[in-house]
């Protein structure tokens, strides 16, 4: 059932998906793939930003 609640957005799963991007923009550093590292970083700032409201 859909209810499109923050609530419903476990918080332990959202810090491993982020800490999960992070560990992807850290292996793109070392690969030096830059759009991957472009997409992933504002994958992060999102998903941080939205952790933080």
């Amino acid at each position: 059932m859909k209810t499109k609640r923050v609530n419903d957005v476990s918080l332990i799963m959202f810090v491993i998906h982020c800490k999960g991007v992070t560990l992807w923009i850290i292996y793109d550093i070392i690969k030096n793939d830059y759009p991957s590292i472009v997409t992933n970083g504002i994958s992060t700032l999102l998903n941080t930003i939205m952790l933080l409201i």
